[in-house]
């Protein structure tokens, strides 16, 4: 299974994470014993990458994939037990330094969450 984002197989991230994020309602309060009454009105996912050393070409790739304000992101899902195609914006990107003798950037480090 490869990550695509908006119809491109981007280079394999070196870490990848899921995280299940429950959005709650602002009617979600404790009662007077402390016991929370919840009212959770979705679970979203919340994908944190992060890719080792990249070439020019592959981190422009993942860059240009991820900068429309929300991506077509196809991903292995662990709640779903299979692939899921989601939609997601990109949190802030993290690129480290340039290496001018290998010509490689560092690596890339963003997380893909949900809209």
């Amino acid at each position: 299974m490869a990550l695509i984002i908006n119809g491109v197989a981007v280079a394999a991230p070196k870490t990848f994470q899921v995280d299940l994020v429950d959005l709650d309602s602002d009617s979600t309060t404790r009662n007077a014993a402390g016991v929370i009454m919840r009212d959770r009105i979705r679970q979203m996912r919340k994908l944190e990458c992060e890719w080792g050393p990249l070439t020019q070409a592959e981190i422009s790739t993942i860059l240009q994939a991820v900068n429309p304000t929300g991506v077509s992101v196809t991903y292995p899902d662990p709640y779903d037990g299979a692939d899921q195609t989601r939609t997601f914006y990109a949190g802030d990107r993290t690129i480290p330094a340039y290496n001018f003798d290998k010509q490689i950037w560092q690596g890339l480090k963003m997380d893909l969450i949900e809209v």
